[in-house]
C-alpha cells in the first residue's frame, strides 16, 4: 500500500504556454505549444529535498512567502518541484 500511495503523490501535470513574439509595429505569432511536465511533491518530500522542517514550510505559507499549493482529492498538498528552489532561496535570504 505504501508504494501505491507514494506513486499517487508523484503524479505530474503539464504546463502549457502559448508564445507570441512582438517586433515593433508588426507581430509574429509562434505557433505551437511548449509542454513541460512538473513533478508534484508532498510536504514531507518537499521538506526533505529543501532540507527544512515541515513546520518551516507551513510557516512560509502562512507568511505568504510560498504560494499555497493545490490539494489532492485526499486533502494533501501537491507542491510543484520548483518549490524546492524557492524554499532554499528564502532560507538563505
Amino acid at each position: 500500500m505504501g508504494k501505491e500511495r507514494e506513486q499517487n503523490y508523484r503524479n505530474s501535470f503539464a504546463v502549457v504556454f502559448d508564445l507570441t513574439l512582438y517586433l515593433d509595429t508588426e507581430f509574429i505569432v509562434l505557433s505551437g505549444r511548449i509542454n513541460q511536465s512538473v513533478e508534484q511533491l508532498t510536504i514531507g518530500e518537499l521538506a526533505k529535498r529543501a532540507r527544512v522542517n515541515l513546520e518551516t514550510i507551513r510557516y512560509y505559507e502562512r507568511q505568504e512567502l510560498l504560494p499555497k499549493p493545490p490539494r489532492l482529492q485526499s486533502g494533501y498538498r501537491a507542491f510543484p518541484s520548483e518549490s524546492v528552489r524557492r524554499i532554499r532561496f528564502i532560507k538563505q535570504a
